[in-house]
């Protein structure tokens, strides 16, 4: 908590953001001296509009010592963006609603110790009012105290920048539009067991002039065990897209427990939740040197760590398994040295940074995964047994990796399937990961012959590799019906039907049929609101009514030279256009593949699309985007010309 700065009668304030210093020039400078005095600060009692919009300030901590002031005004700070710090002084008695709308980069917002009307209880970073300990402003590193009660009118309203939030169990009431325009919410946790109704602008993200639109659609909600179905019956928590009942961490070795429990139990119940564990941020040293430790996979869910400490389990020699987490982006030096019992680890996709020894004697390190396409720089010491070990890399990256420095040294190196949906890749895991490796190889997505049903209903929202599924010829009937978050999939080339209803209410916008596709079931992509359809045959093939159910809206693309016949065939002539595509790479549409093509497609990804642009034969790479990779597979395609 902060102190409040002292200064003699007549000092000039000094302020660390001269754009904060520029505004309260313009408004309270009395003697119009250009400067702002001590005085001066003493004599503001309210804040209204002053602040409001200004997106250069980014730091106010001297508020505290503005000692006059005694009102914030409603939306006071409103859409400062680059605030990232404040503090309250303490003469302060009446904040109105959402001071800070919309100050997604604010970090730290404190209450001087002294006020009599609001506090920061245990640096929260946030505002409570003392009297009915309600929560009346946060921010995206709010932690919302357990003796908080109710929380109020738009407290985290606008803030883009949050992406979870965790209700305490004594919370008895949450006011409307509390968290209101909160665009990239994810994740609530809310430990109240017995659910009271709450408005539906709690969650509300917008009105569109016809309808309101929440986040209940992409948000998951996690609530006390025994307590999901009670949440379910309850107005307002009801419509999350999914309620999953919170879970304490079943902990394989008593001994990594032990120390998790003595560092991040909040609630002292002798066990770590899920949401406690998320809520860690740094490991620091409490596992380093520690020669007991030996399984450690729960790391995993360890959500809040973005970054593995330097030395963190330095000496852990007898850790033989470790699951790092998916958001992780980089791992200290000496992190894992030591660690000689280690014999695998999988590096996730987002981690830039690898330390230097960070695997430094790990001798029994045999197998590694990473999950990113473009090999990370790492120097000698970092991977000391990889003459001993085989390398796991995405498919299409093991040219770059047999390229790059210190990485080509290892053993071996083979492709992996990274997954961009964790859903879809828990589903193959459980069910095709035949060597238990907790990953899925080509070769085991190439022996999958049947779906099975383990997707119907599912949440998954991207199944892009379902392309590397080789051993599939047929997509079985209602494979994937009602995934209704399913936007993307790529379907393989060897598939020769697709059941009836297979992805009927999904959100799929487009799909590319394979050229092998000679049957479709009845209500195939019904209700799937589809704009594009891209077919690989030139021959039409029979579909009835309800294939494609909203073809009306959709354009269908087809090989060159086969126009005619979709127009003149039963159901596809009844697509709202029918364009022929050309060969692959031809972005421009001018018959040829060249360096043109590559300037195509380089101009659409900066929005700048060109006349006669050829949005299916820019897709070179066929994977249902338009992006980089694509220029990288013309300018393949030119070189073996």
């Amino acid at each position: 908590m902060g102190e409040i700065i002292e200064y003699a009668e007549e000092e000039e304030m000094v302020f660390a953001d001269e754009n904060v210093k520029k505004v309260c020039v313009l408004n309270w400078d009395m003697n119009v001296d250009g400067i702002f005095s001590v005085t001066e600060a003493a004599a503001v009692t309210s804040i209204s509009s002053e602040f409001g919009g200004n997106t250069t300030i980014a730091s106010f901590d001297e508020l505290q010592s503005f000692t006059g002031l005694t009102s914030i005004g409603n939306g006071a700070f409103g859409n400062c963006s680059s605030l990232t710090s404040i503090v309250i002084p303490a003469g302060v008695s009446s904040i109105g609603t959402n001071p800070f709308k919309g100050c997604s980069a604010l970090t730290s917002l404190q209450v001087v110790s002294g006020n009599n009307t609001y506090d920061s209880r245990n640096d929260c970073n946030a505002i409570i009012q003392k009297s009915n300990n309600k929560l009346i402003s946060g921010c995206k590193t709010t932690v919302i105290p357990a003796n908080v009660t109710s929380i109020g009118s738009e407290a985290f309203a606008y803030l883009s920048s949050l992406t979870s939030v965790k209700i305490p169990a004594n919370v008895t009431s949450i006011d409307n539009r509390a968290f209101y325009g909160c665009e990239n919410l994810s994740s609530v946790y809310s430990y109240i067991v017995e659910p009271f109704s709450i408005n539906s602008s709690v969650f509300e993200l917008y009105y569109d002039n016809t309808l309101y639109v929440n986040v209940f659609s992409s948000a998951t909600l996690y609530v006390p065990q025994g307590s999901g179905t009670a949440y379910e019956k309850t107005n307002g928590w009801n419509n999350f897209k999914a309620i999953e009942e919170i879970s304490n961490l079943d902990f394989a070795d008593a001994n990594v427990k032990a120390l998790c429990v003595a560092n991040w139990d909040t609630d002292k119940d002798g066990e770590l939740s899920q949401a406690e564990v998320a809520t860690v941020t740094s490991l620091g040293t409490v596992f380093a040197g520690n020669t007991t430790i030996s399984s450690f996979d729960e790391l995993q869910f360890f959500t809040g760590l973005t970054s593995i400490s330097n030395n963190a389990f330095e000496g852990c020699s007898a850790l033989s398994s470790v699951v790092l987490p998916d958001v992780l982006t980089s791992i200290g030096s000496n992190a894992f040295e030591g660690c000689s019992t280690l014999a695998s680890i999988a590096i996730p996709s987002g981690v830039t940074s690898i330390g230097a020894n960070a695997f430094f004697g790990c001798n029994n390190l045999l197998s590694v995964f990473v999950g990113v396409d473009t090999p990370v720089a790492i120097t000698e010491n970092i991977f000391e047994n990889r003459a001993n070990a085989t390398l796991f890399v995405p498919v299409g990256s093991k040219a770059a990796y047999e390229a790059a420095n210190y990485w080509k040294d290892f053993n071996e190196v083979e492709e992996l399937i990274v997954f961009a949906d964790a859903n879809v890749k828990a589903i193959c895991v459980q069910n095709w990961d035949t060597n238990g490796d907790r990953i899925l190889s080509l070769a085991e997505a190439a022996a999958v012959t049947s779906l099975e049903g383990n997707f119907t209903k599912s949440d998954i929202s991207s199944f892009n590799e379902l392309r590397f599924f080789t051993g599939l010829t047929s997509i079985e009937y209602n494979a994937f019906n009602s995934c209704k978050y399913l936007e993307s999939v790529i379907l393989p080339d060897g598939i020769t039907s697709i059941g009836s209803n297979a992805f009927d209410g999904c959100s799929l916008t487009s799909i590319t049929i394979p050229q092998g596709v000679t049957e479709f079931g009845w209500g195939t992509f019904n209700s799937c609101p589809l704009t594009m359809v891209k077919v690989g045959s030139s021959t039409p093939i029979s579909i009835r009514k309800y294939t494609f159910g909203t073809r009306a809206n959709a354009t269908l693309y087809v090989p060159a030279g086969s126009k005619a016949a979709y127009e003149a065939a039963d159901y596809w002539k009844e697509f709202k256009e029918i364009v022929e595509y050309g060969e692959a790479g031809d972005a421009n549409g001018d018959g040829v593949v060249d360096v043109n093509d590559v300037t195509a497609v380089v101009n659409y990804i900066q929005d700048n699309t060109q006349d006669g642009f050829d949005p299916v034969a820019a897709d070179a790479n066929d994977d249902g985007v338009i992006d980089v990779n694509d220029i990288t597979t013309i300018v393949n395609i030119i070189q073996q010309q």
